[in-house]
């Protein structure tokens, strides 16, 4: 395994690669990623902000984690930075769309009338 750093693109890449992967597994509303989530951690938040219990003997560090956008932040950028170290080129082609979708996505809520 190479520990080298990335260079400035690859950085830019894969930060914003892992700020859209974080996206997807905690706040995204497609009804798989929801049905997912809700397994997971054996809860629901509901339109007005409450939260449905449907399984309590989930534990509820993993509702936390998933909830929560340091804490799933942290654990997406440190997989993303082993998967750079081990398979760069690999990593790089999947982040890179990851990343076009952020700026897309960031562009799209900044910009738009």
């Amino acid at each position: 395994m190479d520990w080298r750093s990335p260079d400035a693109v690859a950085l830019v890449i894969l930060s914003l690669g892992a700020f859209r992967l974080t996206r997807i597994i905690g706040w995204d509303t497609l009804a798989g990623l929801v049905r997912l989530r809700v397994w997971a951690t054996g809860r629901r938040l509901e339109d007005d902000g409450s939260v449905t219990v449907t399984n309590p003997r989930r534990p509820e560090w993993l509702d936390q984690l998933l909830s929560c956008p340091w804490c799933l932040g942290w654990w997406v950028s440190l997989a993303t930075a082993f998967a750079w170290w081990a398979w760069p080129t690999v990593t790089i082609a999947v982040a890179l769309p990851l990343a076009l979708s952020a700026v897309v996505g960031l562009v799209a809520k900044n910009l738009d009338p």
